[in-house]
């Protein structure tokens, strides 16, 4: 089955075809990635399934490039670094093969589902805080905003009370995620 194929499938509601074409040709090279690296075809799949997700919700929202990417590539780009990012987290080091430290092609993929997944919590994040609150972090985080420049665009008195309200607006946000179980599980 070719990309396109795949993503006309998908968008179809024939993702079942196009599911089980990816299990068929991807799912083998990501096994003998994972156990070649001290891992199990049990952590393999259950990788391959998390890429699988990312990628069909990429594809589902319109956020999947198809002129960047091939699917087979992108899965397993995915799948290579959902692996290292476990390594990293329970410690255990591997040494790649030179061919596989090159990540110069890969690279916007991971930078994209890490921008994509940081800008959902975000977006989950801000939904709690109140509109000034979202406006004047968004203006200072996202914008870069002087202190004095956010005063100026919501009619403050001064640029200390814009400091102000940006240093309360970050403790809502603290306290938010510090009590919030699933929000400071997803921030790990």
């Amino acid at each position: 089955m070719t990309d396109k194929e795949i993503i006309t499938n998908i968008r179809g509601g024939k993702d079942d075809k196009a599911i089980a074409a990816l299990y068929k040709e991807v799912l083998p090279g990501i096994v003998k990635f994972i156990i070649k690296y001290g891992g199990s075809k049990e952590e393999a799949l259950d990788l391959f399934q998390d890429a699988i997700i990312n990628f069909y919700r990429k594809v589902m929202n319109g956020q999947y490039n198809e002129e960047r990417y091939k699917i087979h590539g992108y899965i397993f780009t995915v799948s290579k670094n959902l692996w290292i990012n476990r390594l990293q987290k329970t410690k255990r080091m591997v040494v790649l093969e030179p061919d596989e430290m090159d990540f110069s092609d890969q690279k916007s993929v991971l930078d994209d589902i890490i921008l994509s997944d940081r800008d959902d919590l975000v977006k989950k994040l801000f939904s709690y805080l109140d509109q000034k609150c979202i406006d004047i972090l968004t203006m200072s985080i996202y914008h870069s905003l002087s202190m004095k420049k956010i005063a100026e665009k919501m009619g403050m008195t001064s640029d200390n009370v814009a400091k102000v309200n940006n240093y309360r607006c970050k403790q809502k946000l603290v306290e938010l995620v510090k009590s919030n179980e699933s929000l400071k599980s997803m921030l790990q």
